[in-house]
């Protein structure tokens, strides 16, 4: 299982995600990768909205977290690679492959 982690930069009018920006208290993770069942999210501000898209920049599904972690169901998710994003962040890659 692989974790991947980004910074959030809600409060940063300059949208700055360089690494010399990256404190350990503001990466947001998002695991396991690929991802079968669900992915768990969790160090994120609360209030932040979570949003999944496919290759063709289609929101496959959206949500806004109550707390600093959030567990979210793959099950209506077809195979395949998409990008998760957390607010106005850069988007990673979250791969899911239930065979």
């Amino acid at each position: 299982m692989s974790k991947l982690s980004f910074k959030t930069n809600d409060d940063d009018d300059n949208h700055n995600t360089g690494l010399s920006n990256i404190l350990f208290s503001d990466l947001i993770q998002v695991y396991p990768n690929p991802a079968k069942q669900y992915i768990q999210i969790i160090n994120m501000p609360i209030g932040t909205y979570i949003y999944i898209t496919d290759l063709q920049g289609r929101e496959i599904m959206r949500n806004k977290t109550a707390s600093t972690e959030l567990s979210l169901s793959t099950e209506d998710i077809e195979n395949g690679v998409y990008f998760i994003r957390a607010g106005h962040n850069r988007a990673i890659k979250l791969i899911i492959n239930k065979d």
